[in-house]
């Protein structure tokens, strides 16, 4: 592996205990993802981070916690949960293959035959959503966005090559909507999270805001128009220790909206803000981005 070569000390550590993780069964893996979580909560608390701040700024406004003991215990919860999630990467096949993931709208799944555009968000452990798109049984093309930190992007990686389906991960860039939209034509199916974070701003859901038609939310309303491909809504909560649920929504039918083409789309990024927007809000203490998320914040320029 020659990423390895390049990392620093503390990098490859975090590599290597990520790989022992691999080795134990998923419930140790899960608590030790949770005891390490604790751990920089602790940390991170004590060095007054900026992102504690909007987190406990989150819990208040969003959540409606008051009282200043209990969110502080809330706050140390969320990084727990993040930690287990992230230790949970290293034991996801071993998931699905115990039975540890349900399926709700499986009805759904089997009545579809020929290529969706999957989207998610980032709510509890998302991603297993990789299981959802196996089912499916196709090819699949997955965007996302390289996290900052390198060695938890190639765990990511490696995790998500490991679908029982031929995948192809596909990186933002300038060109990505070309490789998708390419991919669609060939019969793939097409992953996105539609709450990306990009330049601080997190894209979807609106919570309030007045959010423009941009992002994977408008990317995946126009390749569903440009294809007229279905779009198949699907998130992830947690079922107890080490055990999920995969909650898949009835399609979106690009078929069932009118207007022009321009028009159709805007419908359906609006539906998908409209759908995202009841997930997020009803489970806001298992979404990702509730550290990062700032309702202030306007939308990035665009880098010429």
């Amino acid at each position: 592996m020659q990423a390895f070569r390049h990392w620093t000390s503390a990098q490859k550590a975090e590599y290597l205990m990520a790989k022992c993780l691999a080795l134990l069964p998923v419930n140790w893996t899960s608590d030790i993802g949770a005891y390490l979580g604790n751990k920089e909560a602790q940390k991170a608390i004590k060095a007054k981070r900026l992102w504690i701040d909007r987190l406990r700024k989150n819990l208040e406004h969003l959540c409606d916690i008051q009282d200043a003991e209990e969110r502080e215990r809330r706050v140390v919860a969320f990084i727990s949960r993040i930690g287990r999630i992230y230790a949970e990467f290293m034991v996801q096949q071993k998931i699905i293959k115990k039975n540890q993931i349900e399926i709700s709208g499986r009805e759904t799944l089997d009545s579809i035959d020929k290529p969706v555009i999957v989207v998610s968000c980032h709510l509890s452990n998302w991603e297993l959503i990789g299981h959802v798109a196996a089912l499916l049984q196709r090819p699949c093309c997955d965007l996302y966005l390289p996290p900052d930190n390198p060695v938890r992007e190639y765990l990511a990686l490696e995790a998500r090559h490991k679908w029982p389906i031929p995948l192809e991960l596909v990186p933002t860039s300038p060109s990505c909507m070309r490789q998708i939209s390419k991919a669609l034509s060939n019969g793939s199916n097409s992953v996105l999270f539609i709450d990306e974070m990009r330049d601080g701003y997190v894209s979807a859901p609106s919570l309030g805001r007045n959010i423009p038609y941009a992002g994977n939310r408008w990317f995946a309303a126009r390749l569903a128009i440009k294809h007229e491909l279905d779009i198949l809504p699907a998130y992830i909560l947690p079922n107890g220790k080490g055990h999920y649920r995969a909650i898949v929504e009835p399609l979106i039918q690009p078929s069932t909206f009118e207007g022009s083409k321009e028009e159709k789309a805007k419908k359906i990024a609006d539906k998908l803000d409209e759908t995202i927007n009841s997930w997020v809000s009803e489970n806001l203490e298992h979404w990702y981005w509730l550290p990062y998320y700032e309702p202030q914040r306007g939308f990035p320029a665009v880098k010429k």
